[in-house]
């Protein structure tokens, strides 16, 4: 599959499986930059022209209810997107930039952890933890906003992974574990 077999890019670097879907992103296609959905053997694709904030996608973070979250961006232009599947196929709903409480504009990585609550990071400007599973996703993203000025290894976080014991981010420049007690402490 590629461009002249139905995707959007030739790049893809990001793959999301979501229900009845798989949802297939590129990044550094500046030109057909965006996402490729696949339901029932047909093909929709989403770009900045549909609402998408940046051409360049990052990371997917399905969210149940037919709710996909996009993160975009490169360097230090992008943003956040919410898109939702209507009658007609899957619709960008809400967009979300540094001035709805982003970190910074280029979207790292989203992750959902097992007790409902959102991660997301970004290139240069740490992360914001917010309590989803109650609160949902407001245009207002306010949370738990950690950088390197209070304990990050970076603000470069480019993964996570959820342990009992806690949340371990992977840096650009090192590890960093956060204990599932300060986070449900900050947003209980």
């Amino acid at each position: 599959y590629d461009r002249v077999n139905w995707l959007c890019s030739d790049s893809v670097n990001v793959i999301c499986n979501a229900g009845d879907s798989l949802w297939f992103a590129s990044y550094l296609d500046t030109k057909n930059g965006g996402i490729s959905i696949l339901e029932k053997d047909e093909f929709q694709y989403l770009t900045s022209e549909d609402g998408i904030p940046h051409p360049y996608v990052t990371s997917l973070q399905y969210l149940g209810d037919n709710k996909m979250l996009v993160g975009t961006g490169y360097m230090d232009t992008g943003g956040l997107a919410l898109v939702q599947k209507a009658e007609n196929g899957y619709k960008v709903t809400e967009t979300y930039s540094v001035e709805d409480g982003l970190p910074g504009e280029k979207v790292r990585q989203l992750f959902l952890d097992s007790e409902g609550f959102l991660w997301i990071t970004t290139e240069y400007d740490g992360i914001v933890i917010l309590n989803y599973e109650r609160d949902g996703l407001k245009k207002d993203l306010n949370g738990i906003y950690l950088t390197e000025g209070n304990g990050l290894s970076d603000n470069e976080i480019k993964c996570i992974a959820e342990t009992p014991q806690g949340y371990w981010l992977g840096g650009k420049y090192g590890l960093t574990l956060i204990n599932r007690s300060f986070v449900r402490e900050k947003l209980q």
